[in-house]
């Protein structure tokens, strides 16, 4: 008895065709997403863009910071299991902190 799929081969040009609509349609929605986005920020007061600004730069300082120190713990307890140092993670982790640091401070217009 023939089993049901010992046909020939599916034609791929067949499954690759809806491929590049699916594709613009993606960057379609996308495009329309970003241009909502921006519509809606055109609307939004100043004072209110400084204060998101403000919360979005702390809320990435706060994160970075939180991700060097476990990164930097990380390394510690590495180092000793094997003996190799890896601090470039931690330290990276730092350095994007401290710019993030200080572009908040920028926008407060507070000078370091």
């Amino acid at each position: 008895m023939p089993e049901p799929n010992s046909g020939p081969p599916p034609d791929q040009s067949s499954t690759t065709d809806g491929r590049p609509r699916e594709i613009l349609a993606s960057l379609y929605a996308l495009a329309s997403l970003i241009y909502a986005m921006w519509i809606i920020w055109a609307m939004v007061p100043e004072h209110q863009k400084t204060a998101i600004r403000l919360r979005l730069l702390r809320s990435c300082e706060l994160v970075t910071s939180q991700l060097a120190r476990r990164t930097g713990e990380l390394s510690v307890r590495h180092e000793a299991r094997t003996g190799q140092q890896s601090y470039a993670l931690p330290f990276a982790l730092s350095c994007t902190r401290d710019v993030f640091r200080e572009l908040y401070d920028r926008a407060r217009d507070i000078s370091a």
